[in-house]
């Protein structure tokens, strides 16, 4: 397989897989002081409080003000004072129950915290047309909230593992809160491989409760930006590793975050550091997802340069500092593949 079949081919995957929509919001829900944190999880569902104005009443002021969202609020804060006589507050009870219907929409990532936000859930809403609740679901899940939408559960994370970036989410106390600002942090902490509009995004998450030692660190990146360069360079790609950033939040555990605008660059990098670690590229990718033979030329060509002796010393380098900071393997490469491979079976 020549070098521009091979380019094209990592090319192909990466215009393939699924980005990030710019659009996508993250949004922080209250489970009552943890109370349905379990009912949530385990049934696949987020609700907000408020059971005394019903959905059709809101539907119907939706199609009577035509989406008219001033007027509409105005008059939940009507609805809502006149059915919460005791609550001074109105206007955030009308605007909580706007923005979950309304604004939380499909793709759209939500947190959930457990009592005492001791653990949280983080998931992806997968439906945004909101369905009566029954009775017998009220029961059945142990939740008396009617206002739902459904989620798919990405990650569970205990509060020792928690980003402690987001520490200051979880002290917020309104019952939906909008946490876009912090949709780069959320993202690294559901997976290690993705891709914005403009951007890819490797993580490597330190597993090591140890003091982090510096030379591993910085001998880490140093490393396999090197490595990842030589596997350039020999195959004449017009790439370039100085192009990669890096964040870094270490808190033993921790992460380390590269990000760079070519998302090719970091997709080889991503697969050198599983090749390296002993990942059986050609066997778990290519049979699992049965990627055709253009792809497994490309990774025959990736696995080919790992085994030449001129950058092993490079390669048992980058093993023992993976090893001594206890790296977590970026495995959600092995999506973009499955994209790939889905979309071309689609495709046929």
């Amino acid at each position: 397989m020549n070098v521009a079949a091979i380019y094209s081919t990592f090319d192909n995957i990466i215009t393939s897989a699924e980005s990030i929509a710019p659009s996508r919001k993250y949004w922080f829900i209250r489970t009552d002081g943890g109370k349905y944190f379990d009912s949530f999880k385990e049934n696949k569902f987020v609700a907000i409080e408020d059971n005394l104005i019903t959905l059709q009443e809101i539907y119907s002021l939706k199609q009577k003000y035509k989406e008219d969202k001033k007027i509409i609020l105005e008059e939940l804060k009507r609805i809502s004072k006149d059915r919460y006589p005791k609550d001074a507050r109105t206007g955030l009870v009308a605007s909580q129950i706007y923005r979950f219907l309304y604004e939380v929409k499909k793709g759209d990532i939500v947190i959930i915290p457990d009592v005492n936000s001791s653990a949280t859930a983080i998931g992806e809403i997968s439906d945004f047309i909101i369905p009566e609740t029954t009775k017998q679901e009220i029961e059945d899940t142990k939740c008396n909230w009617l206002k739902r939408k459904k989620v798919e559960w990405r990650k569970f994370i205990i509060k020792n593992n928690i980003d402690p970036y987001l520490y200051k989410m979880l002290a917020t106390h309104q019952a939906i809160s909008d946490i876009t600002h912090y949709s780069d942090i959320i993202e690294r902490s559901i997976q290690n491989f993705y891709f914005t509009e403009d951007t890819a995004n490797l993580i490597l998450e330190v597993k090591s409760r140890k003091n982090i030692n510096a030379r591993s660190l910085f001998k880490l990146g140093l490393a396999i930006l090197d490595y990842t360069q030589n596997y350039i360079d020999k195959n004449g790609f017009k790439l370039d590793t100085n192009d990669v950033d890096v964040k870094i939040a270490l808190n033993s555990p921790g992460k380390i975050q590269l990000s760079a605008k070519s998302k090719i660059t970091l997709f080889i990098s991503a697969l050198l550091i599983i090749g390296i670690n002993g990942g059986g590229l050609k066997i778990n990718i290519c049979d699992k997802f049965n990627l055709d033979l253009s792809t497994q030329g490309a990774i025959q060509n990736l696995i080919d340069y790992q085994n030449q002796a001129h950058d092993r010393a490079m390669k048992n380098e980058i093993l023992n500092n993976i090893d001594s900071l206890k790296i977590q393997m970026p495995d959600d490469v092995v999506k973009v593949f499955q994209q790939f491979s889905t979309n071309k079976q689609l495709a046929h």
